[in-house]
């Protein structure tokens, strides 16, 4: 590790550099108060993932779940706090790399893979070439669409970030247990919501997102923790009860910690109170099985353990079945989601062949009705083809195909961390895939942020990989 010397003492050079950094614009937090103190905490941060660009990935890692559902409004900044995480991990990483290509004459990238070409693929069609068509045409642009543009290229950013940041087996699997722990805080938080224990829904109706706009007080008949979407958290929950059960099969018999870990997160797949977090969890731990060759023995676990998830959270689960007996024998939501589909987005997709190319980047439309203000696109693959259009849609495709074929290889192959983190990120692949059928699950808030830095973690170099299976506290 190379150090610096400072006042007789040897520090490391990441260290010294955050230290030298802070002291220098310490007089902008004094002048400019909070503000000013973010920006230079936000400096030095910058500098520290120069330095080590791991360490950005880890602390988005760690406390994106954490804190995703923090509305930006209240903060009074442009971007999310997790995005100012992702920012300034890109931003260091961009600064070594920058360092290495002028100072050291070494490539920093990574060799050039068949997935990379699928997200490159995916950002263009989802955000650069709707915007430009629309401009061309000379359609009206709104800070909408550009925001929903956005999107596509901050997880490419993401992506590009582990990629380039990650390069050793060892950070891997540091960086994997850095996942799990977070999810841990967020399935223990999501179940207390719902059981409406230490006053957790208060805490989260205070400082978080309000998921849902007829509630007007603290949340209890779904967990959306601090991801404050139930749709999140059951993504979220559901990849990591995938990540446990693939390092419990590497690992070859149980720890406590990490058997509590996967019954934990089987809980908090059912407590989210979302019919896809149920679906997700069920394809994600067949795919799992499928590809370990453990399949039969996890389908026969999956029968108890979801008993006993039903059973914590029966109110959350009779609430919703409750659903079912209306006189449509639907729910109510699901109702109101077909006929948003077929009044609202069908009849414009089907309009001037708005299918071939896409209607707008925006996924949402002004509702006619007073009592809210829009109308989302509440099927996946009709929000692929509003935005994108067919290219969009066949550049998810071969994301979805070039995934499950990669990953499947190299989680049949590796035994170590990159090992796990490929068959997580193809559980959560067939998971996404199946569930693009209800919603957009490809962006949902959180558990994008999580999935697509797993294809990232899965292509660390052959040569970094060991041989032998990953440790688990």
């Amino acid at each position: 590790m190379t150090t610096v010397a400072i006042g007789g003492a040897r520090l490391p050079l990441g260290v010294a550099a955050t230290l030298a950094a802070v002291a220098l614009l310490a007089p902008l937090g004094a002048l400019y108060g909070m503000r000013g103190a973010a920006v230079v905490i936000g400096f030095g941060l910058v500098i520290a993932i120069a330095v080590r660009p791991v360490l950005g990935v880890a602390i988005v890692l760690f406390l994106g779940p954490l804190i995703v559902g923090v509305a930006r409004g209240d903060l009074g900044i442009v971007l999310r706090p997790n995005e100012a995480l992702i920012l300034a991990a890109a931003a260091g990483t961009g600064l070594h790399c920058t360092w290495a290509l002028l100072v050291r004459r070494v490539s920093p990238w990574p060799a050039l893979q068949p997935l990379d070409v699928a997200m490159l693929l995916l950002a263009a069609t989802g955000a650069v070439v709707p915007v430009l068509l629309r401009y061309g045409r000379g359609l009206d642009l709104a800070t909408d669409d550009l925001l929903y543009a956005a999107v596509f290229v901050k997880y490419l950013v993401l992506y590009a970030t582990v990629r380039i940041a990650v390069r050793t087996a060892d950070d891997v699997g540091l960086l994997l247990r850095l996942i799990l722990a977070s999810g841990a805080i967020v399935g223990t938080l999501s179940i207390l919501q719902v059981l409406d224990l230490f006053g957790v829904p208060g805490f989260l109706h205070t400082w978080y997102d309000h998921p849902y706009a007829a509630d007007s007080g603290p949340v209890t008949n779904r967990g959306t923790s601090t991801i404050a979407s139930s749709f999140g958290t059951g993504d979220v929950m559901m990849m990591c009860l995938a990540l446990c059960l693939a390092w419990l099969v590497r690992r070859g018999r149980p720890t406590p910690p990490l058997a509590a870990a996967t019954a934990l997160f089987a809980a908090a797949c059912v407590t989210a109170g979302s019919f896809s977090g149920v679906i997700g969890a069920v394809v994600a731990v067949a795919a799992v099985g499928l590809l370990t060759g453990q399949f039969a023995r996890f389908i026969l676990l999956m029968l108890p353990a979801g008993i006993a998830a039903a059973a914590l959270a029966w109110p959350v689960v009779a609430g919703r079945l409750a659903g079912f007996e209306s006189r449509f024998g639907l729910p109510s939501s699901w109702i109101g989601r077909l006929q948003n589909l077929e009044r609202h987005v069908w009849p414009e997709l089907a309009s001037s062949l708005n299918w071939l190319f896409g209607v707008r980047p925006a996924a949402r439309i002004p509702a006619p009705e007073a009592w809210r203000e829009w109308v989302f696109i509440e099927s996946g693959h009709l929000w692929l083809l509003w935005t994108g259009g067919v290219p969009l849609l066949l550049a998810f495709l071969l994301l979805m195909g070039t995934a499950t074929r990669d990953l499947w290889r190299i989680g049949r192959s590796d035994s170590g961390p990159v090992g796990v983190a490929a068959i997580a990120g193809f559980a959560a692949s067939a998971a996404i895939f199946v569930l693009m059928a209800l919603d957009p699950h490809l962006t949902v808030r959180g558990a994008a942020d999580l999935y697509f830095p797993l294809l990232a973690l899965a292509l660390v170099p052959v040569a970094t990989r060991p041989a032998s299976a990953p440790t688990v506290p």
